[in-house]
């Protein structure tokens, strides 16, 4: 399948859209191609979103999509920071596959 500029407008515009208007912190996205999340036009995509505070990012890349990450980086830290999520996290995730700096 070819990945054009309107297959990731409409699948940023669907399903981005709560993070990109500040209702959520992130919204994860399959979209794509290994190949495809690695264009000229995505990096361009990468290069708008950032300029307005909101981050596109490749998260995992396999056949027969990527993984993207879609977030507010303020707004994904308080979210996972409050009490309820920080319980849930240290319930679920071990201390030792935290990245340093990332223990709460």
């Amino acid at each position: 399948m070819n990945h054009t500029e309107p297959d990731l407008e409409r699948t940023l515009a669907y399903h981005g859209a709560p993070a990109m208007a500040g209702i959520k912190s992130a919204d994860l996205i399959a979209w794509g191609s290994p190949e495809a999340c690695s264009t000229p036009l995505f990096r361009q995509y990468q290069h708008q979103l950032a300029r307005r505070g909101i981050q596109l990012r490749v998260i995992w890349t396999g056949c027969p999509r990527c993984l993207l990450l879609v977030y507010r980086p303020v707004e994904l830290e308080r979210a996972l920071r409050a009490p309820l999520s920080a319980a849930l996290l240290e319930t679920t995730v071990s201390p030792a596959a935290m990245p340093t700096g990332a223990r709460m």
